[in-house]
């Protein structure tokens, strides 16, 4: 009996040992693949995955539950920004669905009036002669076809008079001879009426008038009363200013957006509120190796004369171009030599993407390459994005891996870094324009400072990005900002004195930028005025070595002194 209760409680003792042992080492097996698999695992939460943590709990944000996330979502989590709704309301982030557009862009241009050459004209002299009287009496005096310029005498005509009576009264027997010499007579521009005047008269005219063919102003007037002229000589020349020419300068940059036809609205600075528009008939066929701009002309009415020749203009080149992807202004922020977008990708995160932008237009960038069509990139709010990027520690346009972005820090002192032959040329109508700014405030001329800095403003945004590398495109971006704001405020100038305190800070940025870039093919040398500024001194370029005071002008033109030039 005992011995059968001994046997059936080791049997018991057996079956239970197995039984805890089988239990035991599975579970030891299982917790050692999870130890080693949590030591990798990442968990976050469903509703904020901006939460990631090493190990499984609670949301410290809403207290739910941790989920782990999958090896395709951890290797996406560090290059992408995510943001909570709420977040993303705050921050005012909004995007938008890059397209294939036509672009369309609206290129500033200045400009001058001109006198159509296709509505001048020269009243000449048909007959040898002296001037008896004059009916013109100054150059700008309007004329009306049919009015009498002059009245000449004339012994040819006087001779050929003779002829015609005689003719005329034998023109039964010689009809050939009177139809002959009256040819003549219309052939030296006389009238059927002054022929038959004269044969009504039965005796010759001593002076003969001269009839203005044309309506118009006159230019210039060449003959005086008791002047002796010959056939063909000019007495005076007009145009018909019924119509104008505008000749507008286009930037090289610009040209392959210009085309005949393009439709241009244009004022003058004296009527700032009457426009006149008109297409492109012409674009010249050579660029001015100065200025590095070619002539665009259009060709409009001018009712009641109201633009004169020599007016200045200001105009807008509105014109299109090719289908091409487009996106907002708003939407690139700019790393040195890269520019980047943010792109919302499937899981309403944000992934930076560096971009290569084309031209640029009024309110977008033409997009050469780095998106696709049909993403969606964020148009506002890119800087919050980019700043929550920072703050979870992913790439952002600070700190970007060597690869994706340059890391050299901009200094405007460096003089190691090198600009190109071709960022240089590039860089050469900005010193011309304002060396012409310079020159008009120097002759204290308002009108032409005034147009010079606004041309200056459309020459600085028309330098191509493209001729620029590495570090010296990040140093043209930094002073290109700087520029832009100071020529806004010369541009937007409505006295020659507000002019001349933003030309200071403008010299001072490109002095700063001369110093880096070197010699751009222009001599240029830095002066200096101790009393410009109330006698806090100023700085500015010039191209030549003598002193000629663009703060004071004609007042203290000689006032300062050559610090150095430009190497």
């Amino acid at each position: 009996m005992l011995n059968k209760q001994t046997l059936l409680t080791g049997i018991v003792a057996l079956v239970t040992g197995l039984v805890i042992g089988w239990m035991t080492n599975p579970s030891e097996s299982m917790n050692h693949e999870h130890s080693t698999t949590q030591e990798h695992q990442t968990w976050t939460c469903s509703m904020h995955p901006q939460i990631q943590q090493p190990e499984s709990g609670d949301c410290p944000l809403c207290g739910m539950d941790l989920i782990p996330m999958t090896q395709e979502e951890s290797d996406n989590q560090r290059v992408s920004v995510q943001m909570s709704s709420t977040a993303i309301q705050l921050a005012n982030v909004q995007t938008t669905m890059v397209q294939k557009q036509v672009p369309e862009k609206s290129l500033r241009v200045s400009g001058m009036v001109k006198v159509a050459e296709n509505q001048k004209h020269a009243l000449t002299a048909h007959i040898s002669g002296r001037i008896e009287r004059l009916m013109v009496g100054f150059e700008g005096e309007t004329i009306q076809k049919g009015q009498i310029l002059a009245w000449v005498y004339s012994p040819e005509l006087l001779t050929a008079q003779k002829e015609l009576l005689e003719a005329w009264r034998n023109r039964g027997q010689s009809p050939r001879l009177y139809q002959s010499v009256r040819a003549k007579m219309l052939n030296w521009k006389m009238t059927d009426k002054q022929i038959d005047q004269i044969l009504k008269q039965g005796t010759p005219q001593e002076e003969i008038p001269i009839y203005a063919d044309v309506t118009g102003t006159i230019l210039r007037k060449n003959v005086l009363v008791g002047d002796h002229v010959h056939s063909g000589e000019v007495l005076v020349e007009a145009v018909d200013l019924s119509s104008i020419w505008v000749e507008f300068d286009v930037y090289e940059s610009d040209l392959s957006w210009v085309h005949l036809d393009d439709e241009v609205e244009f004022h003058s600075k004296s009527r700032p509120n009457q426009t006149l528009s008109g297409s492109i008939s012409f674009i010249a066929p050579m660029i001015d190796p100065k200025t590095r701009t070619a002539t665009v002309r259009v060709e409009v009415p001018n009712p009641e004369g109201l633009f004169k020749p020599a007016e200045f203009v200001i105009g807008r080149i509105h014109t299109t171009g090719t289908d091409a992807l487009l996106v907002p202004k708003s939407s690139v922020l700019w790393t040195g030599k890269r520019s980047i977008v943010y792109v919302k990708d499937q899981q309403g995160s944000f992934v930076m993407r560096p971009v290569q932008l084309g031209s640029s237009l009024d309110n977008d960038f033409i997009v050469l390459d780095g998106l696709r069509e049909g993403e969606e990139v964020v148009t506002y709010g890119a800087f919050s994005v980019d700043s929550t990027a920072q703050l979870q520690g992913r790439p952002s346009m600070m700190n970007m891996p060597e690869e994706t972005v340059s890391t050299e820090v901009i200094d405007a002192s460096l003089n190691s870094v090198e600009f190109s032959d071709a960022a240089k040329h590039a860089l050469h109508p900005l010193y011309t324009v304002y060396l012409e700014l310079k020159t008009a405030l120097v002759n204290d001329d308002f009108e032409t400072a005034h147009q010079k800095a606004i041309s200056l403003r459309s020459v600085s945004e028309s330098i191509p990005r493209d001729v620029f590398t590495d570090s010296s495109h990040s140093i043209w971006l930094n002073y290109a900002n700087t520029l832009e704001s100071h020529i806004r405020v010369a541009s937007d100038a409505t006295s020659l004195n507000e002019i001349r305190m933003a030309f200071k800070p403008l010299s001072e940025t490109m002095i700063a930028l001369s110093n880096v870039v070197g010699s751009v093919g222009i001599p240029l040398y830095i002066q200096y005025c101790p009393m410009a500024d109330n006698n806090q001194g100023a700085d500015w370029l010039s191209s030549e070595s003598e002193i000629r005071n663009p703060y004071f002008g004609a007042s203290m033109l000689g006032c300062g002194e050559l610090k150095s030039d430009v190497q």
